[in-house]
This record gives structure tokens, C-alpha cells and sequence, in this order.
């Protein structure tokens, strides 16, 4: 059990880049089990965000994606890192972009989809599960919620 994840894991990041991290910005932590290679945008990344208080986790090596909010507001800077967690320890990947330009998901998803096959593995990641299911099956289920589905 770890507490207050997302926390500790914005005091890793303070650490990395120097800057205190404000809380009332909007601030957040996912766990990025997969990436859709089709998105361009931060849909790609597949996973769970990291809740506020308490988690339960094992030492399995884990993939966050953080998105840190600095600077005025007028002119504020959204900055995204990759981390590797085991645990409560945490490591930069040195993989990180800036909003301040159109694409930033676009930026770091190639290198984020490698870094989940070289620390997860490609078994450990969460597939899309329909990919399990034979296309007659899939069909079959379409029709039975009342989709139209031509025959092939």
C-alpha cells in the first residue's frame, strides 16, 4: 500500500525539474498501460489515472505519464514527463515535452510505446480485449444489441 501516490510522485518531479509544484493547477498522473498507435492526441494513452489519498499496488514496474502546470496564468505551461515506478521509487526517463505547442501527445507516444515493451513487456500490457473475441462473435453480439451489421 502505498500513500498518497500522486503526491509522492509530483515530489519526484520537483526533484527532477526544480519546480515546486502548484497545487491549484490542474496536475495529474496516469498509468499508462498501453498506447494506441493510431491516436495522435493524449487519447493514445491507455490506462488509469492516479487517484488523490492511498492506492494498493505490488513492485511491479509501472509506466506514469504527469502532467505538471507552471507559470502565470495567462501564459501557463503544461510539461509532461514519463516515469518508471517500482513500488514507491520512481525513475525519469529523461522522455518529456511541453503543451506550448500543438502535438505534445504526438511527441513522446513512439518512445512511451517502447518504453512499455522494454519494462512491461508486451504480455503485461493491457490488449484491447475485444481482440480476443472471433469476428462472429463480435458480430453476433452487435446484432443481438441491435446493430445492423452487413454481411461479408
Amino acid at each position: 500500500m502505498i500513500t498518497d501516490l500522486k503526491d509522492k510522485l509530483f515530489q519526484f518531479l520537483e526533484e527532477v525539474d526544480g519546480v515546486e509544484t502548484d497545487p491549484y493547477r490542474m496536475n495529474w498522473v496516469k498509468e499508462v498501460r498501453s498506447v494506441d498507435q493510431t491516436k495522435a492526441n493524449g487519447y493514445a494513452f491507455l490506462g488509469e489515472w492516479v487517484p488523490d489519498g492511498t492506492v494498493e499496488i505490488d513492485e511491479t514496474p509501472r509506466v506514469y505519464l504527469a502532467c505538471k502546470t507552471t507559470g502565470p496564468r495567462k501564459h501557463a505551461t503544461s510539461t509532461y514527463y514519463v516515469l518508471v515506478g517500482r513500488g514507491d521509487q520512481f525513475e525519469f526517463t529523461g522522455i518529456e515535452t511541453t503543451g506550448s505547442a500543438p502535438g505534445w501527445a504526438l511527441r513522446i507516444r513512439d518512445q512511451l510505446a517502447d518504453l512499455l515493451d522494454r519494462v512491461c513487456g508486451k504480455d503485461q500490457q493491457v490488449a484491447n480485449p475485444l481482440l480476443q473475441l472471433s469476428d462472429e462473435d463480435l458480430v453476433r453480439e452487435l446484432r443481438r444489441r441491435g446493430y445492423q451489421v452487413p454481411e461479408s
